[in-house]
């Protein structure tokens, strides 16, 4: 492996930057167009921050809102990173490749689990202070 200059290394840095952006929204389109599950969450985090919008949460609730959100889309990508990986090395049915597969699935729904608990621990008081006063 040829030994980078660390002059060379940092040439051209912005071109770079822009062309990792340029990846990573490629990433995220491909994502978004081609696995449902990251169009029902990216939904899931419109209706969210409308509600957190109009609920009028605090700081510290939008954060947590805005964090748990952003992690399940993180989630999501990492998720489809790995099927279309998978899919790519063996693309003939092997049990193994299922299990990962199936677990990184799973690391979504878990979180995904995460995020509805803290939605309710957040937005039920407040909807339900709405509804009774």
């Amino acid at each position: 492996m040829k030994k980078v200059k660390s002059k060379e290394r940092y040439k051209n840095t912005d071109q770079s930057i822009i062309k990792s952006f340029k990846h990573a929204f490629e990433g995220l389109r491909y994502s978004f167009f081609a696995e449902s599950n990251m169009l029902i969450h990216f939904l899931m985090v419109v209706i969210v921050l409308l509600a957190s919008a109009v609920l009028q949460l605090n700081t510290i609730e939008w954060i947590l809102v805005i964090l748990i959100s952003f992690i399940v889309i993180a989630a999501e990508l990492i998720n489809t990173s790995i099927e279309v990986l998978i899919d790519m090395l063996e693309p003939e049915f092997n049990p193994l490749a299922k299990i990962a597969k199936d677990c990184s699935a799973a690391a979504v729904m878990v979180l995904s689990f995460a995020a509805v608990i803290i939605g309710v621990i957040i937005f039920l008081p407040k909807i339900l202070e709405m509804i009774f006063v």
